[in-house]
């Protein structure tokens, strides 16, 4: 009875110091792998005025209900089959993007909206410094917009993390920083997040990380009297085998005003973002 107590005790300690040890982490594609991912994106803004009374006066009488509130729902699949090694190390790969027709409510009333749904094939190679290099894409002439256009949807699916160089174990944190467009219609702003990964687990293979975000309006667009900021939470789980995040969630809600001196009123509101994801990989 004592060994077999003390057989299930070292067992037991041999898997935890398995998942406290450090582990280096690098997102790749596998060469002759199949990566199907779903991405379903939501958007939720709230949207009011304040400011000169004749002008609010003016804008109810329009007929526009304040505050205005959106929502914006759309779906993304991604299936991307890559092939063997070519002669320079590289993992050549096809990649199907297909978005559904976004759905829009303003007030609770569903509305039109243009038939924004698109279907891409693209070409492209994953690069062993972990980059991916955009070749072509079907029926369009390859064009820095359009290649800068398709590279921001490969990050919407893909997790877009640049882990340390060097081991980390869980507890251990790690941040970047990346700049985006202000995603509102009608804003022609930057902005800059912050992103905290925290290794919160690592347990049969699978590591899970959490996420802390901040965001704040970039330099030159604050300049001008306009104000965003936010915080927000999100988790991933990353298959250590594979090389590659298997699902993925995050929340961000930031508050804003813009001021529009030509009308004597600030637009002001909020914007929640979620984003869910799901990947299969064969």
């Amino acid at each position: 009875m004592k060994k077999a107590f003390l057989f299930i005790a070292i067992c037991v300690l041999t898997t935890q110091l398995k998942a406290q040890s450090p582990v280096l982490f690098k997102i790749k594609y596998l060469p002759n792998h199949t990566y199907f991912a779903i991405t379903k994106m939501g958007m939720n803004i709230e949207m009011d005025y304040d400011g000169d009374s004749t002008t609010l006066k003016q804008i109810k009488a329009s007929g526009a209900q304040l505050p205005m509130i959106m929502k914006v729902q759309t779906d993304m699949q991604s299936d991307l089959k890559t092939r063997g090694y070519n002669l320079n190390k590289e993992v050549p790969f096809t990649m199907m993007i297909v978005q559904s027709k976004p759905t829009l409510t303003i007030n609770g009333q569903v509305t039109p909206v243009p038939d924004a749904a698109s279907s891409q094939t693209v070409y492209g190679k994953y690069s062993p410094n972990g980059k991916v290099n955009i070749e072509g894409i079907q029926s369009k002439t390859l064009t820095d917009s359009v290649k800068a256009v398709v590279m921001g949807l490969i990050n919407n699916i893909q997790a877009n993390v640049e882990f340390p160089r060097v081991p980390i174990k869980v507890g251990d944190s790690f941040a970047q920083q990346s700049d985006m467009a202000v995603p509102i219609p009608g804003f022609d702003a930057r902005m800059t997040m912050k992103i905290t990964y925290r290794l919160a687990s690592v347990n049969n293979g699978k590591a899970r990380f959490n996420m802390d975000f901040v965001t704040n309006i970039d330099d030159k667009s604050a300049a001008t009297g306009m104000k965003m900021a936010g915080t927000g939470t999100g988790s991933f789980i990353f298959d250590i085998g594979a090389h590659y995040a298997e699902s993925m969630n995050e929340t961000i809600t930031m508050t804003f005003l813009r001021p529009m001196p030509q009308q004597n009123v600030n637009m002001k509101g909020t914007v929640q973002m979620v984003m869910e994801q799901q990947v299969t990989i064969k």
